[in-house]
């Protein structure tokens, strides 16, 4: 993980602050405690309101997620100044020119959408699905959606269980986000039974077994030893 140069930056970061997680596995993990440091630190050292913030990054991910753009225009910050700044001295926004705005990092914009997405989610005002489908589910969007899975996969299983159950079986679903989904999948360590259920519709589903088979199961142990615990497989060769 920590040979990702951005994610040895946060680690790098966080350690600094003395704000490291005891546990991370992945970047979503490190993205997480990174924003809760640096909204602590806009609050508590700088004396920047949090209503402030909150409502300035509201703006800038409204804009940014409605049109998938990169940067925006600089006006929309400007009932925000201090905390416009405040931001830009820590790195996390500049101007690339005078009249826009922009993350300093892709993957900060990345995973703000993710938790905003998720809260919109868990106040039943969106679904991780229904924001697919607003939007052209382009390239930009993979990372975006990879953390929001994560994101609901630590806090709200069962919204995460949902969401994987409609990303497979739902029409107007681009390919390449349910083979993301695949590549989350085949990278859990320890499945719960809930997953295992959902691999088990999965592999009984003509068009999705061969990729279950090849993207999920093939060289993983873990989901292997866990399908068998659970009667959903005999052995290995049964899914051959």
């Amino acid at each position: 993980l920590l040979r990702n140069p951005q994610c040895l930056y946060l680690w790098w970061m966080l350690n600094k602050e003395n704000s490291l997680p005891s546990m991370f596995t992945n970047q979503t993990d490190l993205m997480r405690e990174f924003w809760i440091t640096i909204r602590r630190k806009l609050a508590a050292e700088m004396n920047i309101p949090s209503q402030d913030t909150k409502s300035l990054l509201d703006n800038l991910l409204e804009y940014l997620d409605k049109e998938g753009r990169l940067d925006a225009p600089k006006t929309l910050t400007d009932c925000y100044p201090i905390a416009r700044d405040a931001l830009c001295s820590l790195n996390i926004l500049h101007s690339p020119v005078s009249t826009k705005i922009k993350f300093t990092h892709q993957t900060y914009l990345d995973y703000l959408i993710a938790e905003r997405i998720m809260g919109q989610t868990l106040t039943d005002s969106e679904t991780p699905i229904g924001w697919l489908r607003k939007s052209d589910q382009s390239l930009f969007r993979r990372e975006q959606f990879r953390q929001l899975l994560t994101l609901l996969r630590d806090q709200e299983p069962s919204q995460y269980l949902e969401t994987l159950s409609q990303l497979f079986w739902a029409d107007g679903i681009r390919f390449h986000l349910q083979h993301l989904a695949l590549g989350i999948l085949r990278n859990i360590i320890e499945p719960t039974d809930e997953e295992c259920s959902l691999i088990s519709d999965l592999l009984n589903a003509t068009n999705w077994r061969k990729h279950i088979i090849e993207e999920v199961l093939f060289g993983h142990v873990g989901w292997f030893k866990k399908l068998i615990i659970q009667q959903i497989i005999s052995d290995r060769k049964s899914v051959v």
